[in-house]
């Protein structure tokens, strides 16, 4: 499926207000729960603040007021969002809170939707600046703009989502969360109880996998004291790695084995590969230093 957006816009110190409602039972009389709505509201300051550093790359060239605004039936808010920083990408629109897209293709909400909270189990990232990214999630691939995908991708803004929109729908008292225009309430963003799965928490597949092999270092820097602060040369690289011979640690702490920098030694070296989202992250950890070689 693809979500492909709309031009993004350019603002300039532009100002815009809309209203987070929270609507169900327990606020027909305007009412919410005082640690629900703190979560809420701090979930609401980091979704646009996040937002804003990911889009932007300036986390503080927003503002952001709100004001009480209940409405018959429900409990809401109205919040006004000032982005200061000349000719940058309107983050509201991006996350589909905008007067003029509401939350449909190519909007964050959107593509929350589409993915309905799968894990995403990889990324297919196109070469040019401007090509949209392909998520993976458990069987369902849909294709988004970059400025969408950074968000969806990310884990802080996910958990800022997540108390936002998911945490405050599991209260049974609580059956829709809906963005609206301030001006006329038209929803521009309206969720169910039952779809506050698609806006949990980020879920992403991480596989991992460990190998040992034997290899010819050279000892760089070394804190014999402690396990880690050790750095080695092998491959053609320099790299930290965790010393795990305890039996080595106490020759050196004994001054049996003074001499280590500059010469080479045969080590068992352990390797873990951590990979997430198409990137391998590779830890070392030497097992035991075998004996030293030319």
């Amino acid at each position: 499926m693809s979500l492909k957006p709309e031009k993004k816009a350019k603002v300039t110190e532009k100002k815009t207000s809309f209203c987070v409602v929270y609507d169900g039972p327990d606020h027909k009389k305007h009412e919410m729960n005082i640690m629900t709505l703190g979560r809420a509201l701090t979930s609401l300051g980091t979704v646009l603040y996040e937002a804003n550093h990911l889009i932007n790359g300036d986390r503080n060239s927003i503002k952001i007021e709100v004001n009480a605004d209940f409405k018959e039936g429900s409990f809401g808010v109205e919040v006004i969002l000032t982005q200061l920083l000349a000719n940058s990408t309107d983050i509201l629109q991006i996350l589909g809170f905008s007067g003029s897209i509401g939350a449909g293709v190519g909007t964050v909400v959107g593509a929350l939707k589409e993915l309905k909270g799968k894990e995403i189990t990889a990324i297919q990232d196109p070469d040019e600046e401007d090509g949209d990214v392909t998520i993976i999630a458990e069987g369902t691939e849909i294709t988004a703009d970059k400025d969408v995908s950074k968000l969806v991708t990310n884990k802080t803004f996910r958990a800022a989502m997540e108390g936002l929109i998911s945490a405050p729908l599991k209260n049974a008292g609580t059956t829709s969360f809906a963005i609206k225009r301030t001006i006329d309430e038209q929803p521009l963003v309206e969720i169910k109880k039952a779809e506050e799965n698609a806006f949990s928490g980020l879920i992403i597949d991480v596989k991992e996998r460990s190998k040992s092999r034997e290899m010819k270092i050279k000892f760089i820097a070394a804190d014999i004291k402690k396990t880690t602060g050790w750095k080695v040369e092998f491959d053609g690289k320099v790299r930290m790695v965790h010393m795990e011979d305890e039996l080595f640690r106490e020759r050196l702490l004994n001054m049996e084995e003074p001499h280590i920098f500059g010469k080479f030694f045969i080590v068992k070296m352990k390797i873990k590969e951590t990979s997430r989202l198409n990137k391998t992250k590779s830890s070392f950890t030497i097992a035991r230093v075998q004996h030293e070689t030319n």
